[in-house]
């Protein structure tokens, strides 16, 4: 299925709009990893997720009153579709293997926020599930559903956090990107499962958290949203400029190196010449050659950004 790219008509105050897009177009120019790079000997992953501080504290600083207004510049900048969009062979093998409570995390080059972060995959959304998987899991009568029974059945089945809140989404567009890497918790009962998709439910209609602060319990970033509704997934946070990450990459490293309670159960990548279905060993050197260390003018740096799993 081919996905429908519809322009928002909501606008920005002009004035407000160009500052907020000199400084993501600065954030950006620190925050791109190098192209190509070796991995770190026999463990391509032993360099994730070290060194998320690529920008200069004094760049965050001069970004941070503006963060709403550049959270909503790089989400409205889209340059070209994903990859991924409109190749029949992949959404099949999306579609066949997602199940309720999946975690999607994607990447996209083709869009401005695919460049704001550090890492390979700025973004992740949840697979909430459709009418029938939702009740087959004795889910879809919950009080948390009733408001959003009717989008469901529409076919927003994924639940995000992005510049507009948190909110269900469409396939067509969560999936118009240029990577996914599907995880899936591999020790949840049924109950566990339940509370999970209820959760997730009461969250919808909440702000977005574009200072990105774990520990700001009123307002969630996308990979925040995740560890809030599901705290036993056991994800690792860390330290950057002052406040907790969780970081789409480490989510996915250490579900590869079992460290948490996901696994990975697909990995599709996109170039322009078609979508490629290479496994983990491949994705792990994919995440580990985004966070090689490199030099430029933002005054990069490996050091910073501790990891703490919980």
């Amino acid at each position: 299925m081919k996905p429908q790219i519809v322009a928002s008509r909501r606008t920005l105050p002009f004035r407000a709009a160009m500052v907020g897009l000199a400084l993501v177009l600065g954030l950006s120019a620190c925050a791109h990893p190098p192209r190509k790079a070796p991995p770190h000997g026999d463990n391509p992953l032993a360099g994730c997720c070290e060194g998320a501080e690529r920008t200069p504290a004094w760049l965050v600083a001069l970004a941070e009153p503006a963060a709403p207004v550049i959270g909503h510049v790089v989400g409205r900048v889209v340059w070209r579709e994903g990859y991924l969009a409109g190749d029949t062979e992949a959404m099949r093998l999306i579609t066949e293997t997602l199940r309720p409570l999946d975690i999607v995390v994607v990447s996209s080059k083709g869009r401005l926020s695919g460049h704001t972060l550090p890492g390979l995959f700025p973004h992740a959304a949840t697979y909430l599930g459709t009418e029938t998987e939702l009740r087959r899991l004795g889910i879809w009568e919950h009080g948390a559903f009733l408001p959003h029974q009717a989008d469901i059945r529409a076919g927003k089945v994924f639940v995000e956090a992005d510049y507009n809140g948190v909110h269900l989404s469409r396939p067509e567009t969560v999936l118009n990107v240029d990577r996914v890497a599907i995880l899936r918790r591999v020790d949840g009962s049924r109950r566990t499962r339940q509370r999970a998709a209820a959760e997730l439910a009461r969250h919808l209609g909440e702000p977005f958290d574009f200072h990105f602060d774990g520990d700001d319990n009123d307002r969630l970033f996308c990979t925040e949203l995740v560890d809030h509704a599901r705290p036993g997934l056991a994800l690792a946070s860390r330290q950057a400029y002052g406040r907790r990450i969780i970081l789409g990459d480490e989510m996915v490293a250490d579900a590869l190196s079992r460290k948490n309670r996901l696994r990975v159960v697909l990995y599709l990548k996109g170039d322009g010449n078609g979508v490629a279905k290479p496994g983990n060993a491949a994705l792990a050197r994919d995440i580990g050659a985004a966070w090689q260390p490199t030099r430029g003018g933002c005054g990069l740096r490996r050091a910073g950004g501790q990891s703490n799993a919980r």
